[in-house]
Order: C-alpha cells, then sequence, then structure tokens
C-alpha cells in the first residue's frame, strides 16, 4: 500500500525578524564584494607588470571579433552539424537509385557491418510493420562441414521487398541478413534459404517459408534455426544516431591525415577511406541510400575525400619543386635517365599499350651486399602526377635478378594510368616503408 502524508493546518507565524536579518547580510555582503573587488584590481596591475611584453600583448585591442581560417571542408564539423529529419521514409526503388558509385554492395542497400549489435537492440516481430528494418538471424547445428564449423550464406524474401542475401563468417555456423525499408503485414509469407559455402560449390542446409501470424517469427528444422526481429520507430532513430555519429568523428579525423612524400603512395589512408564507406554503408543498412541522414554521411565522405585530394595536390607541387634527376634510397642510387614517347618507346622495345611513355633509369648499388629485385622485397617504383598523386609501376627489361654491389643497371619504368608526356610527373622508388622521388617532367 501506498502511504499518504497527512498535513496539519498551518498555524499563525509570529512576527517576522527577516526584514532586519536580510539588511545585515546585504550590508555585511557588499564590504565582502568591494574588498574582494579591490583586492582583485590590485592583483590584475601586480601580474600586468609583472609578465614580460610579447608581439601579441602589443598588438591593439579590438571589441571585433576574432577571424578564423575558413574549414577546408565540412566534414571537420559534421557533428557540430544538426541532424537532418527525413520528410518521408523512401521505398527500396528510391534507395538503389541513391546508391553512390563506391558502393561495392549491387542491392538496394548493404548488409550491416555489425549486425549481433543491431539484432539485439531490435524486438519480435509482432503486429503489422511498415519501412522498419527486419533482420534475421540463422544457425545451423547439423555440421556440414567435417572439420570446421559451417560456412553460412542465408537469404531472406519479404513480400514486396527485394530479396535479401549474406554471408556469416568463416565457420561460424551463424550468419545475419538485414532488410531495411521493409514492410511485413500479416498473412505475408516470409522465405528463408540456408547454404553451406564450400570452395567449389554451395550445398543446400535448408529451405523453408513460414506464413506472418502477426506474432514473433522464431523456428528451427533439420538444418537450422531461424529468428526475425524489427527496429523501428524511436529505436531505429536511436541506432541511426548513434551509427551517424561514429561516422562524422571518422571523417574528421579522415579530412585530418598527414601525407607524407618519403612513405609509400604517401600515406594515402586507403584503408580510413573504405573503413568511412563502411560507416555510411552501416547508415543506408538501417534506412536506406537516400534517407537524409545517410546522404549527410556520403557528402561528408566527399567532402574528406577532397581534402585529401588537396593536400595530395600540394605535396605534389613541393615534390616536384625539389627533385632532381637523381635520388638515392636505402643505398640504391636512381638516375633518370630519359622519358621515351612514341616512336621512342617503340625503339626500346616496349610493347605495353597501357602509357604513351615510359621512364629509363639507370640504378646503382652503392651498398655493401646485394640489391633484390625479386618480388615482396625488391625496389617498388611508381610515378605521380598532382592529379593522380603516386600510381605503382614496375620495373622491366632488367638483365639479372639482382644488382652486386657497387654495380649498375638500366631499366625501364612501366607506368599503369598515368599519361607522362600530358602533364609534369615524378619518378618514386620505395625500398621497404621509405621512398624517394625523381623528376620525371
Amino acid at each position: 500500500m501506498y502511504r499518504v502524508n497527512q498535513y496539519r493546518a498551518p498555524e499563525p507565524k509570529p512576527p517576522s525578524k527577516t526584514p532586519v536579518i536580510v539588511g545585515a547580510v546585504l550590508a555585511f555582503v557588499g564590504a565582502s564584494t568591494l574588498a574582494s573587488a579591490a583586492l582583485l584590481l590590485r592583483t590584475h596591475h601586480t601580474v600586468r607588470a609583472a609578465a614580460p611584453a610579447t608581439s601579441e600583448s602589443a598588438k591593439p585591442t579590438s571589441h571585433a571579433p576574432a577571424m578564423q581560417a575558413p574549414v577546408a571542408s565540412a566534414s571537420a564539423n559534421l557533428e557540430d552539424e544538426p541532424e537532418p529529419v527525413p520528410a518521408a521514409p523512401g521505398t527500396p526503388r528510391s534507395s538503389e537509385h541513391a546508391r553512390p558509385k563506391w558502393a561495392k554492395d549491387a542491392s538496394y542497400a548493404p548488409q550491416l557491418t555489425d549486425p549481433l549489435d543491431v539484432f539485439l537492440a531490435a524486438s519480435p516481430l509482432r503486429g503489422d510493420v511498415a519501412h522498419a528494418l527486419v533482420i534475421c538471424r540463422f544457425q545451423s547445428f547439423n555440421k556440414m562441414d567435417t572439420f570446421a564449423g559451417d560456412d553460412l550464406r542465408a537469404s531472406l524474401v519479404l513480400d514486396g521487398t527485394p530479396g535479401r542475401s549474406a554471408n556469416g563468417p568463416e565457420d561460424a555456423n551463424l550468419a545475419f541478413v538485414s532488410a531495411p525499408l521493409a514492410k511485413v503485414a500479416h498473412g505475408d509469407m516470409i522465405r528463408f534459404e540456408v547454404w553451406d559455402r564450400d570452395v567449389f560449390s554451395d550445398e543446400l542446409i535448408t529451405r523453408t517459408s513460414v506464413k506472418y501470424d502477426a506474432g514473433p517469427v522464431v523456428m528451427s528444422d533439420t538444418g537450422a534455426s531461424i529468428e526475425c526481429r524489427a527496429l523501428d520507430g524511436a529505436a531505429l532513430d536511436r541506432e541511426v544516431k548513434e551509427h551517424g555519429a561514429r561516422a562524422d568523428r571518422d571523417a574528421r579525423t579522415l579530412a585530418g591525415a598527414k601525407l607524407d612524400g618519403r612513405r609509400p603512395l604517401w600515406g594515402w589512408p586507403t584503408s580510413d577511406l573504405t573503413k568511412q564507406q563502411g560507416r555510411a554503408g552501416d547508415l543506408a543498412a538501417l534506412v536506406g541510400w537516400d534517407d537524409p541522414r545517410t546522404v549527410k554521411r556520403v557528402v561528408g565522405l566527399a567532402s574528406a575525400e577532397a581534402v585529401l585530394e588537396a593536400k595530395r595536390e600540394r605535396l605534389f607541387g613541393e615534390l616536384h619543386a625539389a627533385a632532381k634527376a637523381d635520388a638515392d634510397v636505402h643505398g640504391l642510387h636512381v638516375h633518370l635517365e630519359e622519358i621515351a614517347c612514341g616512336a621512342r618507346k617503340a625503339a626500346l622495345g616496349v610493347a605495353s599499350a597501357t602509357s604513351p611513355c615510359v621512364a629509363r633509369v639507370t640504378l646503382r648499388n652503392d651498398t655493401d651486399g646485394v640489391i633484390s629485385f625479386t618480388p615482396y622485397s625488391a625496389p617498388q617504383p611508381y610515378l605521380a602526377t598532382a592529379k593522380t598523386g603516386p600510381l605503382w609501376a614496375r620495373f622491366d627489361k632488367l638483365v639479372a635478378p639482382e644488382l652486386a654491389s657497387k654495380a649498375t643497371a638500366e631499366a625501364l619504368v612501366i607506368p599503369e594510368g598515368v599519361a607522362l608526356e600530358d602533364e609534369p610527373a615524378l619518378l618514386g622508388v620505395c625500398i621497404a616503408a621509405t621512398c624517394a622521388t625523381v623528376l620525371a617532367r
């Protein structure tokens, strides 16, 4: 039971002494405030007199707000921007039309990179569901592989939604398949397939279906157990917000990456770009590519790439201005002899049509050991322009697979995708994680 507090009627109050007390308190506070202000003023003047004068303190002060350098990219401030609100939920067709070119998944939305967390955040299917994320867990319990766990490939087909398919981890007997923007109504058929991925072919584990009765979808047969859940409304919004915050932080980090001409590919953050694409893809996996919250992260990724490309062009200009016809890297001396194009290229016996020009170089081993040109440990050349950045090339016409101490050899550098005859270019050679550049044109 709950206890009900009983309050007595208020009794007559004695005459109040509050005005006298308040007046005394105010007088004391006023005196203390004046004393504190005087002490602070003396301290302020003492500190200013003791502090050494600097160029900044000598400048005249101004009440105008300080001007800041313009932000190079909106990706650096994505976390400060308000979260866009979708005017209306999209459809699988509209999501497919909005899919960016870099997306590897050709379906209307990718699968989640970490589906378990989303599955645990979802609720069992109940009633009619519209514009929700439906995610199903598949687990096989009759092992199809003799010496390892099953490598599952599972598929899900909902009425009115394109079929969805995903691979589970290797040897895990587990897979998740998700379908954003899905609709499930009472009486709809939900179809499932579970396969074991083998080296040369896939083996069917189970193929089954269930008629949705507006209640939880949890089933099992001789091959696998299946459970489907849904995420919509406020729960889906929370998941989108969390994934979006991760994408914003990664975009800011990506835009702040530093490039270095002494590193292979100048330290271009390929893996971070791929990771950021996955972050944007997770938003699409939840609500589709055309949802404004996903679009915000796709635009943020493009902005971060634009910042990186501008850095790469500036770095190319710095390297090109300082480059000469000779360079040294880990004891290998590289000298550029010529850039051969057209007929001259043909005279050198180069049949490759990947580039109209090749670079002819002389290599000299200034170390006391042998420099090998075998794969993995060999010097690796590249050619770069301001537009393309460094692109790997290859040595050709080398007489021997190794270069003895103090010996020299000629070689051709065959570029892939760099047209040396059209614009300024650099030739680079990397050994291990250190590179040096040579002025190519």
